[in-house]
């Protein structure tokens, strides 16, 4: 028999039925979406208008239903600032802002800062047709960077809830060697 000089504990937790009360798991997921997710997408989202004059404001919000944890990030602020924060995001086919002649955008395509820009709106006219604004993509970007790292966090999670109905005599550690 060889001997690759690797050795394997397996530690699983076995819950009796009955015995294992989800409030553990549902609690540790929820403040994990509370304290963690839902604040490092708000600040995603921040990322976008930091160098803005009048920016949008972000709230994440969370429910557990139904066995489905979802999480979500809404935009609030005036009218004119979400908006401004969807027109870049999506795009659009026109511009009714004429903009003075030194304009840089504090946004581009594929970015998610925010940076200096320059220049002012001279008028918004709707009958003037300006070249559109190309999509930002903020939102898709924002889910990528928000997917690296969210299963990994979400299982650690429903691990600590394991633990904390292990701790309270709710589960039996099973060891094999």
């Amino acid at each position: 028999m060889a001997n690759y000089g690797a050795k394997v504990d397996i530690t699983a937790t076995s819950f009796t039925p009955g015995s294992l009360s989800v409030r553990e798991v549902v609690g540790t997921v929820l403040a994990e979406f509370q304290h963690k997710q839902g604040p490092k997408a708000v600040a995603l989202y921040e990322r976008t208008t930091r160098t803005w004059n009048d920016p949008p404001g972000f709230e994440s919000h969370f429910k557990f239903s139904g066995g489905e944890a979802v999480l979500w990030t809404v935009i609030t602020g005036t009218d004119l600032e979400i908006w401004k924060w969807i027109w870049l995001d999506e795009g659009t086919s026109v511009r009714h802002a004429i903009l003075s002649d030194n304009w840089q955008s504090k946004t581009q395509p594929g970015f998610l800062d925010a940076r200096g820009g320059q220049g002012h709106v001279v008028a918004v006219n709707k009958n003037y047709l300006g070249k559109g604004i190309d999509p930002r993509e903020f939102a898709e970007q924002i889910a990528k960077e928000m997917e690296k790292t969210f299963a990994d966090d979400i299982q650690a999670a429903v691990d600590r809830g394991l633990d904390i109905a292990d701790a309270k005599g709710k589960g039996e550690k099973i060891v094999s060697k």
